[in-house]
């Protein structure tokens, strides 16, 4: 027995190929899409895992 799978695709990709979704849902979908950077959001999340890893130390030496 051979299994066949669907092609690999994105979450995000799913959602556009649903025809049960809403268009205006899906434009909405694909605005904040074409607005995310990912060096952008990668510089954001070491941003904030700084500020973490800068309280725990200052509550540890306290």
């Amino acid at each position: 027995m051979k299994r066949v799978y669907d092609k690999p695709k994105t979450p995000y990709r799913r959602i556009l190929e649903r025809d049960d979704v809403d268009p205006a849902n899906k434009r909405k979908l694909k605005a904040i899409y074409d607005e995310l950077n990912p060096f952008e959001l990668k510089r954001r999340i070491d941003d904030k895992l700084a500020k973490l890893v800068s309280l725990t130390q200052r509550k540890g030496a306290a």
